[in-house]
């Protein structure tokens, strides 16, 4: 199967994925700069996956839900809300 058939690699869902990761970012108070940083990532990189222009990789997603304690079905497909505690928003994750 090629990757343009898979539907999770369409533009509307890397569209979407992007959103929630620049959603999953504010809700830990962190700049782009500074996620780049954590996932050892440039900040154009990061900018290229909020954006939807870029795929992120599966293995940088399980560390953005492993490190933000993300909920990975909300930031692969949006079910229910962010799940970001205050506490993890005062304190940056």
């Amino acid at each position: 199967m090629s990757k343009a058939s898979i539907p999770c690699r369409e533009p509307a869902f890397l569209i979407s994925l992007g959103r929630r990761l620049r959603a999953a970012r504010t809700a830990v108070s962190l700049a782009q700069a500074e996620m780049a940083a954590r996932l050892d990532i440039a900040r154009q990189t990061l900018i290229s996956y909020e954006t939807g222009q870029t795929d992120p990789p599966s293995g940088l997603l399980a560390q953005i839900c492993n490190d933000f304690q993300i909920d990975a079905g909300w930031l692969l497909m949006g079910s229910a809300k962010l799940p970001v505690s205050s506490k993890q928003r005062a304190r940056g994750a």
